[in-house]
């Protein structure tokens, strides 16, 4: 297995969790067995970019390549916890996050 599978699994799961969501609340929606988005998270299936970024999409994210000279810089504005949360020993200065993004507002049901 590659690294760059591992983490980008890793980062998925984060954010699966996040949300909440089991593999098998992501699963239903995207229309994939369970056991595909598991062997995603944990770097074991060959996934397709089309397949990722359908995963990406159902959690409200997005697959961007960065240029190598330029992840510090992008990762100093990831919140550290979460960049953390995904297995990274790296560590991180200070997170401009908090300042600059405002989070999502929990989602609510409308129709009562």
């Amino acid at each position: 297995m590659s690294e760059q599978k591992i983490a980008l699994g890793r980062q998925l799961a984060v954010r699966r969790r996040q949300l909440g969501w089991t593999i098998r609340d992501l699963a239903l929606r995207i229309g994939r067995q369970p056991s595909r988005v598991s062997e995603t998270e944990t770097g074991k299936a060959n996934s397709t970019i089309d397949s990722l970024a359908e995963i990406a999409s159902a959690m409200r994210m997005r697959i961007m390549l960065i240029p190598e000279g330029s992840v510090d810089q992008v990762l100093k504005l990831i919140d550290p916890q979460s960049f953390a949360a995904m297995g990274s020993t790296k560590t991180t200065p200070g997170s401009a996050f908090d300042d600059v993004f405002i989070p999502d507002p929990e989602e609510t049901d409308d129709r009562s």
